[in-house]
């Protein structure tokens, strides 16, 4: 393509990857060895009571993981609520994680396994499950050795929640009684306001809470229209029309930078959304890429999908019915909204919806409520 299409840091998020794995099986025994000082520094053994979060092995950054750390971080904040310890912890033993580097945080991470050798007095236990590993951990649960079921089967009251932050990857209805199976509640939460619903509540089978995402507009750097730059933001996710759609924009937008997002910290791409006066998605359309380029002062565009947005989306500027319908009417509306006073009242509009939705007290609300059991759809 014969754009200024800016891709950043792809080969250098290679070559990290490639010295991350060798680094982590190398360094493997000593990070483990630390972990095992670090839980005795930060945690009782004889905590009664856990709140766990399960996550990956991996060192990487995605909308979710930064979600389920939000929840982590504002769960810790919560302890007179919950009367709880809080930890996060790998599902597997290797590679071995101790902190995620992407993006500023101050967890510390174990390993799952740390639980069962560390922790000897817990009687309520909760563990929160992303969707995308609910069958490892289940698999991972049925083939505990017999020590480690032993001290599952000694907590009085084990509850397993699934954090849904992406209706289609929601574990099958086998896979949830199974899942109930092994714990005396089993309940999940959700991102998005689409799909939590009584319908869907009734589908699954299991007791649903909307916690949302803490994506509100205090976390990010607001520039106005005078303040920004002729660039677009494309997320990274693939689509068939992507090629085409893009192609189509830089021909009639030549001195307009298109940059697709890979290999950067969090940090950098929020930075490069408050500098940007465009952004466009390929992914979910209610994603980061849609809604902080908004919070950061910008305009954002996607195709309307009924997995993620509510029908009140629809009549939103920026938002198409389709791709094809985003290919053909998108470089008009790019013509059309940089004009200041037109820009401004678009973002404004874009704003004003959002700010219903994704804002911070809700937030603390519905996690609070979800901790003293009062589930809401």
């Amino acid at each position: 393509m014969l754009f200024n299409l800016v891709s950043y840091g792809v080969l250098n998020s290679i070559r990290k990857k490639i010295y991350g794995k060798v680094k982590s099986y190398i360094y493997s025994p000593f990070w483990k060895l630390r972990q095992e000082t670090l839980i005795k520094q930060k945690y009782d053994s004889q905590e009664k009571n856990l709140i766990v979060f399960v996550i990956s092995n991996k060192d990487f950054i995605t909308g979710g993981l930064m979600s389920i750390c939000s929840i982590y971080e504002e769960t810790r904040k919560m302890e007179e609520v919950h009367s709880s310890s809080v930890i996060m912890c790998t599902l597997y033993e290797d590679p071995v994680l101790i902190k995620l580097t992407k993006f500023n945080n101050k967890i510390t991470i174990f390993r799952l396994n740390q639980l069962f050798n560390y922790f000897n007095s817990v009687e309520r236990l909760l563990i929160h499950i992303p969707t995308v590993y609910c069958y490892n951990f289940i698999q991972r649960v049925q083939n505990l050795d017999s020590i480690q079921q032993e001290w599952l089967n000694s907590v009085k009251q084990v509850h397993f929640n699934i954090l849904i932050q992406n209706k289609l990857y929601a574990p099958n209805r086998n896979l949830i009684n199974i899942m109930s199976n092994f714990c005396h509640l089993l309940t999940c939460t959700t991102a998005h306001e689409k799909y939590s619903t009584q319908d869907y509540q009734e589908e699954i089978n299991i007791p649903l809470h909307k916690l949302s995402v803490f994506v509100s507009p205090e976390q990010y750097y607001y520039r106005p229209y005078e303040e920004k730059k002729d660039i677009l933001v494309v997320s990274s996710d693939k689509q068939e029309k992507k090629s085409k759609i893009i192609d189509k924009i830089h021909q009639n937008f030549p001195n307009l930078e298109i940059i697709i997002v890979r290999g950067i910290t969090y940090e950098t791409y929020k930075r490069l959304i408050s500098q940007a006066k465009w952004s466009l998605t390929f992914g979910e359309g209610l994603d980061g890429y849609f809604v902080e380029m908004i919070f950061s002062g910008g305009i954002g565009f996607a195709a309307y999908n009924e997995d993620f947005f509510t029908k009140d989306y629809q009549q939103l500027p920026g938002i198409y019915q389709s791709y094809e319908d985003l290919e053909n009417r998108i470089v008009e509306d790019i013509k059309n909204f940089d004009n200041s006073d037109i820009y401004q009242k678009i973002h404004q509009e874009q704003f004003n919806k959002l700010e219903q939705e994704y804002n911070y007290k809700l937030y603390q609300r519905n996690l609070k409520n979800f901790y003293q059991y009062y589930y809401q759809n």
